[in-house]
Formats: C-alpha cells, structure tokens, sequence
C-alpha cells in the first residue's frame, strides 16, 4: 500500500499536466464555448491535482506507512493486544473520516468530483473545438466517471486505462491528415 502510493502519487501531477495539454492549444478560433469549458476544465484539473495528492498523501502514503510501523511494533513485542486494537480502531476511524479519510469524505469527494469535471470539460471542450471525434469524448467522460465512482481498484486501473486510450485517440486524430 505504501509502497504503492508512493510511486503513484507523482503520476497525479502527470495526469494532471496531460489533462492541461489536451485543452492547452484551444484559443479564440474554435470559439468562445470552448474557450469557457477549457477554463474550467483547468480549474477542475487544478483541483484534481490538489486534492488526489493529499487523498494519497493522507490515505495511501500516511495510513500506509502507519500500518507498517504498526506491523513492527507488533512483532517488535512493543504493542500489547490492547494497544494494538486501539491502534486498528484509530486508523479505521481515520480511514472513514468525514474530513479526510479515504472514503466519501471531502477531500475524497472533491478529488472524485474534480477528476470528473475535468475529463467532462475537456471532453466538451474538444467536441465543440472540432478537434476530436465522438470515440475519444466518450471515453473521456467514462475516465472521469469511472474515477468519480473510485479510484481504488478495479475502477483506478480500468479510468486510467480509459483515459490512455482517450488521449491516444485524440493525439493521433489531431495528427492524421484532414
């Protein structure tokens, strides 16, 4: 787990930068739609950026880590079985914390709700600009709903998948000879 979120947690800034580029070049020629759903769909991205790093830094890389400091300690014989059981019933309390566990709390539902957004915008964005097909739109809007629902797997693995295909899509539309 830990492990894990710390690879991960640097692809967020990633996707972020790649979700910026897709709507990067869209400017007063493909009109003022979809100039305005490119604006929101960089807020939507920078929101996304925000709040799924701190979901991981909270979630993925705190709870993680704790677990493994927890898991020493057990076997280090420095926890009794009480300590232990306060212990496991702090971190799954923090876990469905309303503010900030890793489950519909604010920062999870922001971060879902931005990643959303963001695919949604984009997706209108370059439908309207004419710079893409209806393939590649609706695979961006199936990425941010996927992720919305959750990004723990399967649905992580299978929205960025989406999303892979998506942007493969639309840089080789954007490419080919009209």
């Amino acid at each position: 787990w830990f492990v894990l979120h710390m690879v991960q947690t640097p692809t967020v800034g990633l996707v972020a930068v790649g979700l910026w580029l897709m709507v990067d070049d869209v400017g007063a020629s493909d009109g003022a739609a979809a100039i305005a759903a490119a604006r929101l769909a960089r807020v939507a991205i920078f929101v996304f950026a925000i709040y799924f790093t701190v979901l991981d830094g909270i979630g993925g890389i705190g709870l993680g880590r704790t677990i493994l400091v927890v898991e020493r300690l057990v076997a280090e014989g420095k926890l009794t079985p009480q300590q232990f059981e306060g212990v496991v019933l702090l971190l799954d309390t923090m876990w469905v914390d309303p503010m900030v566990g890793g489950i519909g709390s604010l920062v999870s539902e922001a971060a879902s709700w931005a990643a959303f957004a963001a695919a949604f915008l984009i997706a209108v964005s370059l439908r309207l600009s004419s710079r893409v097909g209806w393939g590649p739109v609706v695979l961006l809007i199936a990425f941010g709903w996927e992720l919305q629902t959750a990004h723990a797997s399967p649905h992580g693995p299978i929205a960025f998948s989406l999303l892979i295909v998506a942007a493969a899509w639309t840089w080789w539309s954007q490419r080919r000879p009209a």
